[in-house]
């Protein structure tokens, strides 16, 4: 794309020394630094004089190093900008400043953190803080107090150092703003220069715009006088050449110069960055086009299951006819807040001030839970306006798109006047006015601007700008600000204001929002893993993703203004690849376990086989009843169908391994009956847990052990059970959680009923090495965790499995052990010292007999009953415990059917140096693996016999 430069030089007549003010604080001197807080140190500099000089140590969550501002500095409020200078030890994770001086940031905690250059702790910089642009508001509440505060965090393992020095305080007598909201006719718009003045005497502005190429105006020169302490705006009409196309990135520049008695001098430069108009899309389009609508009532009128959808939408809109909407008074409140806090599970809404705990039946009243089932009604407006517009294309009748034209004017009347708020009810960045997230606000805005797209034939065009003045660009506007990167909620976000951008026709919100670094194709070819999976790794998130890419999806494929992704089909692809016997996904990271039925999911693939016409997807696709509004808008009637094939494989960039096998007491299904999910790949990022190597275990099609995954976060045992590794079946050390790591698979291999593999878990613990080899034949499953350190460490191995635990050896009730998410499991129990321990979880349908072993010079075993998903599933899990500096964990395991015998598996185990080998009998059947490890290389061989004759050998490299 050509990229157009649009340069303005602007002359203001008035002398430099009245234009800025700035005013120098003494802060550090030795009178002073009895203000600071006692930990704040100081020291003399060569080049400044006394400055702060402080270290913070390695391993440092946060330090904070404050100075009482009172009777030391004015108002901060007062100014435009807070200057100091700096050096700080690079790299460094994270440095700012907070200040509390109402009524600046109302009382809050106004907060910036520093981008700072590569050179930050070889050179003094200067730090330009715009005190009235915040990037956060912190804090409890609103302070009367005054306050400058330095915060840092070095949570690496070295020292950091900081040093600042030289407050000064700025503020200008003459505001030159360059209005962004920039609005096209056609080709042409106009540059608004608002100039705002302090000074007690009137001056001259002139302004000089620079063509580029494309790019004129209708005069070389524009003139203004700014009257004494008042403002003016100069209005430059702009206009492109008919040669320019549109969405091309536009940067318009502005050059502000003092001009007095024959001087110039620079004061300011101004510069926006935007996108060259293009026409208007016809409408329709954002969710269904006419075309889009005609095929519709075919679906209507040929499947007896759209007939059904269109029913339940028409009826519901039908309901709206007759009776007026009723708006929340405030803004609502985040789901995560409504659980219960003793037992974990959701709450239900008796009433809008009662909300009772299911299993204990605590109601909970007040604060935050009457304003959380807010959202249940703003979220049913703007999808009641959605619904009203697909009725109202439908069938004409203006009845349907007068109502949610009613509905979304009175949205618009009282939206800026709902405060804007965050989950915790503060004003800050992040939050919205409708809901306490721009998340929250995003997926509202969606559903009220597809519905309003439906009826925008319908729309005056004060209509529309009313929308756009009141609740659609300053909505847009909020959620674009908030976007952050690569995440699940910017892709939201990106929907949100994109599909503004289209209705509004504004190319400045449409381009970001696909073309941008962190708008949609960004988002597809970044965020998804090559195996398909969301970056994030937890199968909630991956589909959330996909439903937040859907919405700006539905309206670039309607546009055709660029070709969908590939990589968003691999997202539709990703799930069949990793679905259990259970037809759900593993609850790894911060999920649950996600339902993935055929039959469910059908709805879901509609549009992706409507896109891609994959088989793989019409054979979901055909599983479904076909009866919803996803039919309803993408069904096709002739399906291509092809049954997936459910293989073991190693997912390398998602870094999960997946086995599955099948029993030969079962009849076989669509998906084979066993399965192990291993999580060896990165951490996931904000909605990672600290598991690497947990693995989950299916079989006979059902769940045995398992990763709790997450509930409601607002609830204390999320943080304190289900964030921890202790919930997870993998190895802990000294009684902490692991590290964020990614580790690797070593080595993989399948064939014949059978899989294997090992893995390496990265740098979970300082000093710590750890190693884990899987293998499954048919019912038999062989894990070897294998560990080593620098020194005496205490190595834990938690495996949780559904059922009631019987074991070999005796137990005795113990105290709750020291370390994190301990005190959250109950009834601990210390059993005898064994040489080898037997394990039985029984369920109604299966067992699970195990062998266990440890290998180390000092062991315990303990068991202890956990929380599962949801909170009321109580799995009794066992912790095997050694003492030193390297340790063993083998266990053989067999899944029974409930009518088995309780046979146990005979293992024997043998460790040589860097080799461990692991032999089980069970039945007539012999299963043993050798696994030599070396130099983050390693090999495995799996063989397996039956009747003494050998059944299937694989190699792993």
């Amino acid at each position: 794309m050509k990229h157009l430069v649009l340069a303005l030089g602007l002359t203001v007549s008035l002398g430099a020394s009245q234009c800025v003010e700035e005013l120098a604080i003494d802060a550090f001197s030795e009178t002073n630094q009895g203000r600071w807080f006692a930990n704040s140190k100081f020291a003399q500099d060569a080049e400044h004089g006394w400055i702060l000089d402080v270290v913070v140590p390695p391993n440092t969550q946060v330090a904070g190093y404050g100075l009482n501002i009172k009777d030391l500095f004015p108002k901060i409020a007062e100014w435009d900008e807070l200057l100091f200078d700096y050096r700080v030890t690079m790299p460094c994770e994270w440095f700012g400043i907070k200040i509390i001086d109402k009524p600046l940031a109302d009382g809050w905690q106004a907060t910036w953190r520093l981008n700072l250059p590569a050179n930050a702790d070889k050179e003094w910089q200067t730090a330009v803080i715009n005190v009235h642009t915040p990037m956060w508001r912190w804090g409890d509440g609103p302070s009367d107090g005054r306050q400058i505060y330095f915060r840092a965090q070095n949570p690496g393992e070295t020292t950091m150092r900081i040093r600042v020095t030289n407050f000064r305080l700025r503020r200008k007598n003459l505001f030159c703003t360059l209005d962004e909201s920039l609005k096209w006719t056609g080709k042409k718009t106009e540059l608004n220069i608002k100039f705002d003045s302090r000074l007690d005497h009137a001056v001259k502005v002139a302004v000089t715009p620079y063509p580029e190429d494309g790019v004129s105006f209708s005069q070389a020169e524009y003139v203004a006088s700014v009257p004494a302490r008042g403002e003016t705006t100069v209005r430059i009409p702009v206009s492109l050449a008919e040669s320019v196309k549109g969405m091309q990135p536009l940067t318009l520049k502005a050059k502000v110069e003092e001009v007095a008695e024959g001087r110039r001098n620079e004061l300011d430069h101004l510069m926006i960055n935007t996108v060259t108009p293009i026409p208007p899309y016809p409408s329709p389009m954002l969710f269904v086009t006419p075309e889009g609508f005609k095929q519709m009532q075919v679906r209507i009128d040929t499947m007896p299951g759209c007939k059904d959808a269109w029913n339940e939408i028409k009826q519901s809109a039908d309901s709206w006819l007759s009776r007026k909407p009723k708006y929340p008074d405030r803004g609502a409140q985040w789901w995560h807040w409504y659980s219960c806090k003793k037992c974990g599970v959701s709450l239900k809404t008796k009433s809008a001030t009662q909300h009772v705990c299911p299993v204990c039946n605590e109601v909970y009243s007040g604060w935050p839970y009457d304003d959380v089932v807010l959202s249940r009604t703003h979220d049913g407006l703007a999808r009641d306006i959605q619904r009203l517009g697909l009725v109202y294309q439908l069938t004409k009748d203006p009845r349907y798109a007068e109502k949610a034209r009613e509905i979304a004017m009175g949205y618009a009347e009282r939206y800026l006047d709902y405060p804007l708020h965050d989950i915790h009810g503060k004003p800050r960045k992040g939050g919205g006015r409708v809901h306490p997230q721009t998340l929250d606000e995003s997926i509202w805005l969606i559903l009220m601007v597809q519905g309003l797209d439906c009826i925008k034939d319908t729309l005056t065009q004060e209509d529309i700008d009313f929308l756009e003045e009141k609740m659609l660009l300053p909505a847009a506007l909020m959620i674009k600000d908030h976007q952050w990167g690569i995440h699940n909620i910017c892709c939201w976000q990106a929907s949100a204001y994109g599909l503004v951008g289209f209705f509004l026709n504004r190319a400045d919100l449409i381009h970001p929002a696909i073309f941008g670094p962190k708008g949609f194709i960004a988002q597809c070819e970044q965020g998804i893993t090559d195996d398909g999976q969301w970056y994030e790794r937890a199968w909630g998130y991956h589909f959330y993703t996909v439903n937040a890419l859907k919405p700006l999806a539905i309206a670039i494929q309607n546009t055709g203004i660029v070709k969908l992704p590939d990589k968003l089909k691999a997202m539709y692809d990703a799930p069949i690849k990793f679905v259990t016997p259970t037809e759900q996904l593993p609850a790894f990271h911060d999920s649950g376990r996600v339902a993935f039925s055929f039959r469910g999911m059908s709805r879901d693939y509609e549009n992706a086989y409507a896109w891609w016409k994959d088989p793989k997807h019409g054979f979901i696709v055909a599983q479904g009843k076909r009866n919803d509004q996803n039919t309803l808008l993408f069904g096709v009637t002739d399906l291509e169908m092809n049954r997936p094939d459910f293989q073991s494989e190693n997912y390398a960039d998602t870094g999960v391994v997946v086995m599955r096998s099948q029993s030969d007491k079962l009849k076989p299904k669509n998906i084979p009956s066993n399965y192990i999910a291993l999580d060896y790949g990165e951490h996931g990022g904000g909605h990672g847990h600290p598991d690497k190597l947990n693995f989950v275990l299916y079989g006979h099609n059902q769940i045995i052990a398992e990763d709790p995954g997450c509930i409601a976060y607002g609830n204390p045992a999320h943080g304190g059970w289900y964030r921890q590794t202790l919930s997870h079946n993998t190895l802990v050390v000294n009684g902490k959680s692991q590290a964020p790591a990614t580790g690797q698979c070593l080595a993989f291999a399948q064939s014949d009923n059978a899989a294997i593999c090992v893995t390496e878990a990265g740098p979970i613990y300082p000093g710590v090495v750890a190693y884990r080899a899987l293998a499954m034949v048919g019912d038999v499953v062989l894990d070897a965790m294998w560990t080593a350190a620098d020194s005496s460490r205490d190595f834990e191995y938690p495996f949780h499995a559904r059922g009631i635990l019987e074991t070999n050896a005796k137990a005795e009730t113990t105290a709750t052990p020291e370390g994190d998410g301990y005190q959250w499991a109950t009834d601990w129990k210390i059993l005898e010292k064994l040489p080898e321990y037997n394990f039985l979880w029984t369920q109604d349908n299966l067992k699970l007999a195990s062998t266990l072993k440890m290998i180390g010079d000092d062991n315990e075993m303990r068991t202890a009953i956990g929380l599962g998903n949801p909170p009321t599933v109580k799995p009794p899990f066992i912790l095997a415990k050694v003492k030193g500096k390297q340790a063993l964990f083998a266990q053989a395991m067999a899944i029974l059917t409930a009518k088995d015998k309780a046979e146990y598996p005979a293992l024997a185990v043998n460790q040589k140096r860097n080799t461990i080998q692991l032999k089980a009998e069970f039945g007539s059947s012999t299963f043993q693996i050798d696994i030599a490890i070396q130099n983050q290389e390693a090999s495995a061989k799996l063989v397996h016999q039956a009747n003494g004759k050998l059944v299937n050998v694989l190699n792993a490299q």
